[in-house]
């Protein structure tokens, strides 16, 4: 048995044979404000764009061009940035949300709101509503602001740590204490609550 399965390995071995990859590092001699990145994101015109602490950067294949306070943001700390479907660049940093359009960064403003101390999460669901959940709560773009919106039946002040849109019409959200699933249009299911841990 032992001499099948080495004989199995070498057969299997010359058909896993390794890939090579170009590999290139960028660091701040090459235009990064700062080598610790927060985000990593391709847009769909091919550009990389990255969240550091200094900012964001959008890197063309050959060069950085850096954004920070002077392009609109109004403090530095990257979170996530994306493109919705509509092909327009969201992004925020520790308690603000942007659209980025003309080369700018321009503050999306939140209904009734003043700062929040920390942003978990910002996307597009699968029906395209583009929203972000903070300390405050959770939020949905009308159009010209965020709006308190209640997430398929949770309220308006949950505060979500992560919201996964997956295939088949599934989504996975996590909040401090429990982890909950929603396939197409069936109930919220509770994957894992640590209320119910001992």
């Amino acid at each position: 048995m032992r001499k099948f399965f080495i004989a199995v390995l070498v057969l299997l071995s010359g058909t896993l044979a390794a890939q090579d990859y170009n590999v290139s590092i960028y660091t701040s001699g090459n235009g990064l404000p700062i080598t610790c990145l927060s985000t990593v994101y391709f847009d769909s015109h091919g550009y990389l764009w990255t969240g550091t602490p200094s900012g964001f950067s959008r890197f063309d294949g050959r060069y950085f061009t850096n954004y920070g306070l002077k392009d609109g943001l109004k403090e530095n700390n990257a979170g996530f940035i994306f493109e919705d479907n509509q092909h327009r660049i969201w992004a925020n940093t520790e308690n603000r949300v942007y659209l980025f359009a003309n080369n700018r960064f321009a503050e999306v403003p939140v209904k009734g709101s003043g700062l929040y101390a920390y942003i978990y999460v910002l996307t597009q669901l699968p029906d395209s509503t583009i929203l972000f959940s903070g300390d405050g709560g959770t939020f949905a773009f009308n159009g010209n602001e965020f709006v308190p919106y209640s997430l398929y039946g949770f309220p308006a002040s949950t505060i979500f740590r992560s919201i996964l849109s997956l295939p088949g019409n599934r989504i996975v959200v996590n909040t401090f204490s429990a982890v909950y699933e929603k396939i197409d249009k069936q109930d919220w299911v509770s994957l894992y609550d640590i209320s119910h841990t001992e």
